[in-house]
């Protein structure tokens, strides 16, 4: 606990924490302006920046696959089913000769067979029998029969073996179609790819391009922002060769002025309220008096105190 030589020692120690809140409080005032004006500046920018992962290769190959992938599907089906179409009505040709074969075949058996039965009926009517002549008829007409059937089954076996090679060719033409609708597939799904590929540069070109601009806007904005707060910092903190030999001479700044004469009021009551005889003592002890009052307000106070009586 600091002991004191009596109440005015006591009430200096509080006057000189009373000029130290002064100092403070005036420190204050100027770190607020500068505060103030710098809060009065816009915020720092910060713009928005694009996001873009671009696709590699093999997902844009799987895009451009994907685009046509329905199509291609549709149209092989589609080929396949034609050729299918195709086999099937010719199948249905072969089952229709070879039924129409048949047919003619009975047909002409049945004509055959008739003739034959009517030659030996009039035979045995003139009483011939098996003659010579009527054999000789009878035979002549199996020939005929046979030489008709050897006929139709030539021409019906040509006919049928030009269909097998009909079908056997629809492999080939359907091996021919799938091959060439796969080159314009795979032309198409290349064209698409390289689309995508164009679209993915220019996307990042175009990505790169705003970002860099809004880099380069957030940069030359902050850069003017910070230049603005030092220019305020330096409004406080620059000194011109007057306020230094004004300085010189009273011991304050100009800028200062307010706040030291406020000191000088305020030590002035103090020290004009003690006995004349007790001031000067007390006066004379106290060595940071001149610091908190500067040098003309504290000699202007010495001087006062000095000629007390």
């Amino acid at each position: 606990m600091t002991k004191y030589l009596d109440d005015y020692n006591a009430q200096e120690e509080l006057l000189m924490e009373q000029l130290k809140e002064v100092e403070s409080a005036y420190a204050k005032i100027g770190i607020e302006e500068v505060d103030s004006r710098i809060a009065e500046l816009p915020d720092r920018l910060e713009l928005e920046r694009l996001s873009y992962n671009p696709p590699d290769d093999k997902e844009l190959e799987s895009y451009a696959n994907s685009k046509y992938e329905a199509e291609y599907i549709q149209g092989s089906e589609a080929i396949k089913n034609n050729i299918e179409s195709l086999r099937s009505s010719l199948m249905e040709s072969k089952d229709s000769l070879t039924t129409s074969q048949q047919t003619a075949l009975e047909s002409i058996d049945k004509a055959y067979t008739g003739v034959i039965e009517s030659i030996s009926n009039q035979a045995i009517k003139r009483g011939l029998g098996r003659s010579s002549i009527v054999m000789n008829k009878i035979s002549e007409t199996e020939n005929a029969k046979a030489s008709q059937i050897s006929s139709l089954e030539s021409a019906t076996t040509l006919e049928l073996e030009k269909i097998d090679n009909e079908i056997i060719q629809l492999e080939s033409v359907k091996a021919n179609a799938l091959a060439s609708f796969d080159l314009e597939y795979a032309s198409k799904v290349q064209a698409e790819l390289e689309t995508l590929m164009k679209e993915r540069e220019k996307k990042t070109a175009e990505v790169i391009e705003f970002n860099n601009k809004q880099s380069k806007t957030e940069g030359d904005y902050n850069f003017k922002r910070a230049k603005e707060i030092n220019d305020i910092k330096d409004d406080y903190g620059e000194v011109s060769e007057s306020d230094k030999t004004y300085y010189k001479q009273n011991g304050f700044y100009p800028s200062e002025k307010d706040e030291y004469k406020d000191r000088y009021d305020m030590a002035s009551e103090f020290y004009l309220s003690v006995p004349a005889a007790r001031a000067k003592e007390i006066f004379n002890e106290n060595n940071d008096l001149k610091e908190y009052l500067g040098s003309t307000y504290y000699n202007q106070l010495r001087t006062i105190i000095l000629m007390r009586k």
